[in-house]
């Protein structure tokens, strides 16, 4: 399932139709946060693999729910994720299988560091003043 739209969406659409797994693909597009949120819990694996992100709070919500992540190495991912290069497709094909294997997936803690969200507080503030 590939949640939310954006900018590469009818590149999305094209690849999954000519994907020859269009049947099992489901194109969500955007849904409400609660209905995400039951997504990623859902979910065996989410997968954050972009080219153009920063600290992505789904990421974080995805650990905190307990769902193994694999994201794209961007330099800011919490702890627990695994984390591969951009572009690295046999990375990515690795990363799923080693979490497929396991008997039950890890669930990792709840990240509770909130160094990030004191920083962007922080830019806020001085923004608004």
């Amino acid at each position: 399932m590939i949640v939310g739209g954006g900018s590469m969406q009818s590149e999305v659409k094209a690849a999954v139709k000519n994907s020859g797994c269009a049947d099992n693909i489901c194109l969500a597009g955007n849904v409400d946060h609660a209905v995400t949120l039951h997504l990623m819990k859902d979910a065996d694996i989410v997968l954050r693999t972009t080219r153009f992100d920063g600290d992505a709070i789904s990421v974080r919500e995805a650990l905190f729910l307990g769902t193994p992540v694999i994201a794209t190495d961007n330099g800011m991912r919490p702890e627990g994720v695994e984390l591969i290069g951009v572009g690295d497709v046999a990375a990515l094909v690795e990363s799923v299988k080693e979490i497929a294997k396991r008997d039950k997936p890890v669930k990792p803690v709840g990240q509770t560091d909130t160094e990030n969200i004191a920083e962007i507080l922080s830019i806020y503030n001085d923004l608004a003043s």
